[in-house]
């Protein structure tokens, strides 16, 4: 997000608290729920460059939150407890679950010790690769290129360039430039870049596209639960590369629909045996 789209955000959320228009608003848009999506969880950092700020929060941030919800009446709830809940259409109170992206290493230092003394429940979604010390997110990587370099050199549509980037100003501007430009390459270029690296195939770049890039267009071939729900469908052993049969209906919701056919499945709610018979 650039620095002009934060601006703006935070100039609209807080229009709405100071002004009290979010108590009013509440029946309308508070709804039954929420998820919560946090990333790093640290003490706060004193670089002055820092592009992915706003993906962390410091530990005292989150146990205030966490005191605040339950104050506010707001029932803390593991994943699995909200799907009980939505499936039972229980909403005599609200509710809220905190997950947290990317298994971070500070995730288990600093915030694991609240939500242990504050008995909250919570979800860690850990990439594969990391465990195995293979993973790099990518926008953390362009950051700490640019944070330790005066200049950096690349190729752009096949120009060779050169970049200053002795200030913080030039830093930044050079972190947003660089980063849309990432997001903008076509999902095509993208898996041609991503299946020359060893051991990456069509559900790494799925992964990739999805929740790198944000992304719905290039589905998880060859995922597990794909394999095992289109092994009921035909009743019979498939390989892998046979599940982009099932997604490729979706066309440019490919990712998004394997992810929900993943979770359908999983949780019983796909009709397979009707299905098989029509």
């Amino acid at each position: 997000m650039s620095g002009l789209k934060q601006a703006m955000l935070r100039t609209g959320l807080e229009a709405l608290y100071f002004s009290g228009s979010h108590w009013w608003m509440r029946p309308f848009v508070g709804g039954i729920g929420a998820i919560l999506t946090l990333h790093h969880v640290r003490p706060r950092r004193r670089q002055a460059f820092q592009p992915n700020r706003l993906l962390e929060v410091t530990p005292s941030y989150l146990e205030a939150v966490i005191v605040r919800m339950r104050d506010a009446g707001i029932d803390l709830v593991s994943l699995d407890e909200m799907h009980r809940q939505l499936v039972e259409g229980n909403f005599k109170r609200r509710f809220a679950c905190l997950t947290f992206d990317d298994g971070y290493r500070d995730n288990l230092a600093y915030a694991y010790p609240i939500l242990k003394k504050q008995a909250a429940p919570f979800a860690i979604y850990v990439p594969t690769s990391f465990p195995d010390r293979l993973g790099e997110l990518w926008w953390l990587v362009l950051e700490a290129v640019i944070a330790t370099n005066d200049r950096i050199g690349l190729v752009i549509d096949d120009e060779d360039r050169r970049f200053d980037c002795r200030t913080v100003e030039q830093k930044r501007e050079l972190y947003d430039a660089l980063y849309w430009w990432l997001r903008g390459l076509p999902t095509e270029a993208v898996a041609r870049r991503l299946e020359r690296e060893r051991g990456l195939g069509p559900w790494s770049v799925g992964v990739v596209c999805l929740e790198g890039l944000g992304r719905y267009d290039a589905g998880l071939v060859g995922d597990l639960g794909l394999v095992k729900l289109l092994r009921d469908l035909r009743g019979r052993r498939v390989e892998t590369h046979e599940t982009a049969e099932l997604v490729e209906p979706y066309g440019e919701w490919a990712g998004l629909a394997s992810v929900y056919l993943i979770a359908g499945y999983a949780r019983g709610l796909v009709p397979v045996r009707a299905l098989r018979a029509a």
